[in-house]
């Protein structure tokens, strides 16, 4: 009977330990997901024309002069044109 109480006790330690280690691992997954997550919510903030205006002072006229010119890089999304906020300042 005590051999079996000892084996018991031996499985569930390595049981518990096992269980702590998974854990631990999904936790430290979970924090880079997160983490690359933001990066590419901060990565890609996507803004309108008048919304860049607005930023950048200038006027509508300017902004597509710049567009065409290839001074601000843009993105067609469907009929939209967007701006990577980050690209602007990179510029």
């Amino acid at each position: 009977m005590a051999e079996n109480k000892i084996i018991i006790e031996l499985d569930a330690w390595c049981l518990m330990e096992k269980v702590i280690a998974i854990i631990q691992e999904s936790m430290l997954e979970m924090e880079k997901r997160s983490d690359s997550g933001k990066q590419k919510l901060q990565e890609t903030e996507l803004m309108t024309r008048s919304e860049v205006c607005e930023l950048l002072h200038i006027s509508q006229p300017t902004l597509t002069k710049n567009m065409k010119n290839g001074t601000i890089r843009y993105k067609r999304v469907g009929r939209r044109v967007l701006f990577d906020k980050n690209q602007l300042f990179k510029q």
